[in-house]
């Protein structure tokens, strides 16, 4: 239940205590709580401003998205151990998904082949060159995805589900899975391709997203703030009405204004310049980060098409309301 920091059986023997996730901004963080905000409320991880939640979103699916104002997530870590014990494979791949004016990565790892119900991890992020790693025992729970050579992150999702009878998912299922999770939590409908790797750490590398421009988001003039955001980045500040471009920093997830608390602009600051040589106020036309409203839709709407994706899957195995 709330609170807990582990899944101690999880139905059919699936966990000998495992499902135990830490976050990486900085430092780990120590263990975390599982909290049910399942309505879209966040909790603060204890490592930089990463704030998190978790949700058992019912028929088997437990997910954990993490967010990072200053983009300063880099790394996720799962451990504990399982139920296979020595039985069955651990395998893992990395799979790219796209979509219009976005790329996300999804790192899985599964444990399958033995009489107790598969486990299936699936972390994703906006940033190329991560690197995936996962224990090659089947009584290891253990799978770890960190920045590498790429990018810390805004946003992290991690989606978990089982299989009836230690079910093997394909890489067509993970990229089901991510498809569904990307358009819910991040963008608009994508594609996806896959590279298939041994139980060993793996990175993958691809092209950076393009920069997006959002027509009703333009620039303000406010020559005090546009003097000291010169003086710091050396960036020129953008005529009044400039359109926003969105993409070229990690801190505005490709979406909307980076904040920063306030300190260049009431509404936030955009990058007017794919190189970053041009920044403007946000007008209050503009889309900010981290609303209730906002974030709440989109746990929303990541358990419904999970939900719904697993389902399609015919995934029948259901984790215990206790393990949410």
């Amino acid at each position: 239940g709330g609170g807990g920091t582990n899944i101690v059986d999880g139905g059919g023997d699936m966990y000998d205590n495992g499902n135990i996730i830490q976050v990486y901004s900085g430092s780990w963080s120590a263990p975390l709580p599982y909290t049910r905000q399942c309505g879209g409320g966040m909790t603060g991880a204890g490592v930089g401003d990463v704030r998190y939640f978790t949700c058992k979103a019912a028929a088997g699916v437990w997910v954990a998205g993490f967010h990072s104002p200053s983009a300063s997530i880099g790394g996720f870590e799962v451990t504990g151990n399982l139920g296979a014990d020595g039985h069955g494979t651990a395998s893992g791949r990395t799979h790219v998904g796209g979509g219009v004016g976005l790329r996300a990565w999804g790192h899985s790892k599964a444990v399958s082949g033995s009489s107790k119900p598969s486990v299936n991890h699936l972390v994703v992020v906006r940033s190329a060159g991560w690197t995936n790693s996962w224990s090659s025992h089947t009584d290891s729970d253990a799978h770890t995805v960190r920045a590498g050579s790429g990018s810390p992150v805004a946003e992290l999702l991690y989606v978990l589900w089982a299989g009836a009878g230690g079910r093997f998912y394909t890489a067509q299922d993970f990229e089901a899975v991510l498809a569904i999770a990307v358009s819910a939590s991040f963008t608009t409908t994508t594609t996806t391709t896959t590279t298939t790797t041994t139980p060993t750490t793996t990175t993958t590398t691809a092209t950076t997203a393009p920069a997006v421009l959002l027509s009703t988001c333009r620039t303000r003039s406010d020559p005090r703030l546009e003097r000291r955001f010169q003086f710091l980045f050396r960036a020129r500040p953008a005529p009044h009405g400039t359109r926003c471009l969105f993409g070229v920093t990690p801190k505005d997830e490709g979406s909307h204004c980076v904040m920063d608390d306030g300190r260049y602009g009431s509404f936030g600051w955009c990058y007017t310049q794919a190189d970053r040589s041009e920044w403007g106020s946000c007008s209050e036309s503009c889309p900010m980060e981290g609303s209730t409203e906002v974030l709440a839709r989109r746990v929303e709407l990541l358990t419904e098409r999970v939900q719904a994706a697993l389902k399609r899957l015919n995934m029948t195995k259901c984790l215990p309301i206790g393990a949410a």
